[in-house]
């Protein structure tokens, strides 16, 4: 407890220096509040480290809490703070590597970068620390474990899977699966009653409930708890400290990712439309009809609905309707192609029209119309336009260009759009975030907030009076 003591009044001196520090006149006050902000951060990260290496190995446990300070025979004697170079990260830096899922750079040059954090965020989840990328007292402990079992840095394979058993030592901690104590704070500046949401492909969804009792619904991009918590702060104007203290990230969505009962419906629906066609081919075949193109497309149709079965037993429902509707879809062709007829697919001379609805992500439904009122729906597991475009072109045996001609693209409702401006490169990052979760990105030039509201207006197809109620610009 004197460590840790030693460390909060640490960090304490560091945030009385900064702010006692004279501030010139050309000096970026924000930067200011920034250290201050990380000071902060850090003070939880120590003190809610302590309290969960406690819990594991009792109070007894002798540990460094201080980040930099001298060590006993095996540890480190070097300080662990980011921005730092010295032979201790390069240790450090080498244990990392052994792991790709860890430190997939495995680059090891004894600095303390943005890299290594995010290497020591991942190794924190693997033992079920908070995800910081701070070297607090329990990290530090499971590094120093590693020192001393392998003080050479001859590491054997799957090393850190799990903390090595060390003659002689205090303790020894193992991964646990139970949630830590979060970042608390004994008075009310936290400004956040909750904020809960889930990781999904490199972004979370969280709504955020303030105390005030406003509520939002924000997207943001992260890869795992503590990039999203820094994102979510800067979208906020909120501290990062403050969003670890509410946030939850533990209300995953259902494994299968889909509805059981719509999954159950997709495939009931193409079993349906086999049946039809396999009927109709009999029938044709009894009339001496050319049933060859029909029966190739009634086996795909066939292997489409098993794929959508055995989805639908892994409880993958979404996997299972995307297969059910493409079955669905085939035994259709399968019944149009009888007697040697079109499948409907036909050249773009016959297309009026191909709509596309992006409803989910990787999820698209394609409808193509044809200048005799006829259509041909199927559905995609896509959500880019590149990748749609290629793969209708594909689908209906045509060039990629005329398509590009033909196609029409939904989104749905706009939710929010994120602008980032670079003044310097006259150039915007525009990132429309849609309802259903979806995420398009594209580029416009740099100007006047009018001017970049128009030109995403013309974009997106959306009246501008909308675009501006929905668009937040961020001027890098």
């Amino acid at each position: 407890m004197r460590l840790l003591s030693l460390g909060i009044s640490s960090f304490i001196l560091g945030l009385v220096l900064v702010l006692a520090s004279p501030v010139k006149a050309n000096t970026d006050m924000s930067a200011v509040l920034e250290r201050m902000d990380e000071i902060i951060a850090e003070m939880q990260v120590l003190r809610t480290e302590f309290a969960v290496l406690s819990k594991q190995v009792g109070t007894t446990v002798s540990t460094p809490a201080v980040l930099g300070v001298q060590t006993t025979a095996g540890g480190f004697s070097e300080s662990l703070e980011y921005g730092v170079t010295n032979d201790d990260i390069s240790y450090i830096q080498k244990l990392l590597a052994t792991d790709p899922e860890i430190y997939p750079e495995a680059i090891v040059s004894g600095f303390f970068g943005p890299k290594t954090q995010e290497a020591i965020r991942k190794l924190q989840t693997r033992f079920n620390l908070d995800p910081v990328g701070v070297i607090g007292p329990a990290t530090r402990t499971i590094l120093e474990t590693f020192k001393k079992a392998f003080p050479t840095g001859a590491f054997p394979d799957g090393v850190l899977k799990q903390v090595p058993q060390v003659q002689g030592a205090s303790t020894s901690i193992t991964p646990v699966q139970s949630p830590v104590t979060r970042p608390t704070f004994s008075d009310n500046s936290n400004p956040f009653y909750s904020i809960e949401g889930e990781i999904d492909r490199g972004e979370a969804e969280v709504r955020v409930e303030y105390k005030n009792g406003k509520t939002s619904r924000i997207i943001v991009d992260g890869d795992d708890e503590g990039e999203v918590a820094k994102n979510i702060a800067k979208r906020t104007g909120q501290s990062v400290a403050h969003v670890l203290a509410v946030l939850d990230l533990g209300n995953e969505k259902p494994s299968n990712g889909g509805d059981e009962d719509d999954a159950e419906e997709a495939i009931e629906d193409a079993e349906d439309a086999i049946d039809d066609a396999d009927e109709a081919i009999d029938e044709a075949k009894d009339d001496d009809e050319d049933i060859d193109d029909a029966e190739d497309m009634l086996d795909e149709a066939e292997e489409y609905l098993e794929e959508a079965e055995d989805a639908f037993d892994d409880e993958d429902y979404e996997q299972a309707i995307s297969k059910a509707k493409k079955a669905k879809s085939k035994a259709k062709d399968a019944e149009d192609a009888i007697g040697g007829k079109s499948s409907r697919k036909g050249d773009s001379d016959d297309i009026d029209e191909i709509r596309v609805d992006i409803v989910g992500k990787d999820e698209a439904e394609v409808k193509v119309e044809y200048d005799d009122g006829s259509e041909y729906e199927f559905g995609l597991e896509e959500d880019k336009e590149d990748e749609i475009i290629e793969e209708i072109a594909d689908e209906l045996d045509m060039d990629e260009d005329d398509v590009e001609d033909l196609i029409e693209f939904d989104y749905g409702d706009v939710e929010e759009i994120n602008v980032d401006v670079d003044e310097d490169a006259d150039e915007a990052t525009v990132k429309v975030e849609y309802e259903s979760g979806v995420t398009r990105r594209f580029d416009i030039e740099a100007g006047s907030e009018s001017s970049m509201i128009k030109d995403i207006a013309k974009e997106i197809d959306e009246d501008e009076d909308d675009v501006e109620d929905w668009t937040n610009f961020d001027y890098l």
